[in-house]
């Protein structure tokens, strides 16, 4: 009679681990498709970011030159049309992209423009640069931590030497020709290694003896993919933990539900057993649920 008892009690765990095991499956899809939303929101919400970021830069960068302009210290044809320089290095220090001098990069470099990159970028781990270019994306001025003179060493200057170049990939060409009032998004993969999301927001200057504006290029905000990557990966952990417990929950409530749903056929069949034994027929049997 033990032995049947035994069976009939266990209907319970084995039913619960089958409708658990059911349902394995469909929450491991719900898991994979919350996930996924979650990982292009923390992507959508980092590039939003990035957009505020590089229009905010834009807007001051804009500022900045337009003052220039109103005290005369630098010229609307030198902004909108500017003479490039090339500048001239010592071959033992194995410059390959040419530098320029223009008529305003001298101006811009102690106008406080860098510092403004510079607290843009050190604004967030997620900001690989933050710098502005003209219409030939032209960069007069990048991050002091950028902007250190050759040494000779192609990997160190890759790096670290990287002010007054004209960045002639399409993806720079068409962020500095771009005038869209939303900012443009590309992916960008560096010289360096690194992959980004490159966020440009057009720059503005007006002329003031004739108050017409004009487009001068953009500025280019880089939003780092890997750091991207990290945050997705942290959100999708957490999202992966709660299904996990979530199953472990919905398992232990089968199993009770189903024990509690099972406990009649279990006083049912002990009743039989003593009936077939010759226990009182008179007896009620009575529901323990």
């Amino acid at each position: 009679m033990q032995k049947v008892l035994s069976v009939v009690r266990s209907i319970s765990f084995h039913a619960a681990l089958k409708l658990v095991l059911l349902a394995i499956p469909l929450l491991a899809v719900v898991t994979w498709r919350v996930t996924a939303m979650e990982a292009n929101t923390v992507e959508e919400s980092m590039i939003t970011r990035g957009k505020i970021i590089a229009m905010t830069g834009a807007a001051s960068y804009g500022v900045v030159l337009d003052l220039g302009l109103r005290d005369g210290s630098i010229k609307i044809e030198d902004l909108l049309d500017p003479k490039y320089v090339q500048i001239t290095y010592p071959e033992a220090l194995h410059v390959k992209e040419p530098r320029f001098h223009t008529p305003y990069d001298a101006w811009v470099e102690t106008s406080g423009v860098q510092r403004m990159q510079d607290e843009i970028k050190n604004s967030s781990p997620d900001i690989l640069y933050a710098v502005g270019a003209d219409i030939r994306a032209f960069v007069p001025v990048t991050h002091a931590e950028f902007s250190q003179p050759p040494t000779g060493d192609a990997a160190r200057d890759q790096k670290f030497f990287r002010s007054k170049r004209k960045f002639t990939l399409p993806m720079h060409i068409s962020a500095s020709l771009s005038e869209g009032k939303e900012p443009l998004v590309q992916e960008y993969h560096r010289d360096t290694g690194d992959i980004a999301w490159d966020v440009a927001a057009p720059v503005y200057i007006h002329d003031p003896a004739t108050k017409q504006t004009h487009h001068f290029g953009c500025f280019r905000l880089g939003v780092r993919q890997d750091q991207i990557a990290v945050s997705r990966r942290a959100a999708i952990m957490e999202l992966i933990k709660v299904f996990t417990a979530l199953a472990v929950a919905l398992a232990l409530f089968m199993f009770l539900s189903l024990r509690r749903t099972m406990r009649p056929l279990g006083a049912l069949t002990e009743r039989a057993l003593e009936l077939s034994t010759g226990g009182d027929m008179h007896t009620a049997i009575r529901s323990t649920a």
